[in-house]
């Protein structure tokens, strides 16, 4: 498990599959093993077998709320608006603190991934569904006024991605 985890911070994908893989082999239904997989498989862009790696990795400990804040963001990146908003309740019901801290891989918050997602890929057809998600976030105790610091300065999260997206409606939020 740990060569795999460092085989996938190095970018060795395939190398990481096998040795999660063979983990899995050893010790069936460990969740932890399987939460890595899951990010092996959407790191090589293999959305829909990564999206099952956390499904087994909630099965075997429902209360993961990482796992579950992957699976919920991957929901919504297949345009799951509904299922991934209701996967965002668990992971946040599992671990309320999940709000405030950084996540690995990004080191952002869950409310400064969820707008810089509409940088990722710009569209206002997808602001509802972001706006939805961003909304859940603050009703859990995300800051309104985060802000992300780049060269330019201090810049809201909010109005960035509300301006990125053309969404008014998310600056009211």
């Amino acid at each position: 498990y740990n060569l795999a985890e460092l085989l996938r911070q190095l970018g060795d994908l395939a190398d990481a599959e096998g040795e999660f893989r063979a983990a899995l082999a050893l010790a069936p239904g460990w969740a932890d093993a399987e939460f890595g997989l899951g990010n092996t498989l959407k790191a090589a862009g293999r959305a829909t077998e990564a999206l099952a790696a956390y499904d087994r990795a909630v099965r075997w400990r429902s209360g993961f709320a990482r796992a579950r804040y992957n699976r919920a963001n991957l929901l919504r990146e297949k345009g799951r608006v509904a299922e991934a908003e209701r996967e965002y309740l668990r992971a946040l019901d599992a671990d309320p603190g999940l709000v405030e801290r950084s996540l690995p891989g990004p080191g952002r918050k869950p409310l400064s991934c969820a707008c810089h997602s509409v940088f990722l890929r710009p569209s206002s057809a997808r602001a509802p569904g972001v706006r939805r998600v961003i909304a859940l976030l603050l009703d859990h105790g995300a800051d309104v006024d985060e802000v992300h610091h780049n060269e330019y300065g201090a810049m809201s999260v909010l109005y960035g991605a509300a301006g990125v997206a053309h969404d008014p409606a998310t600056t009211q939020l």
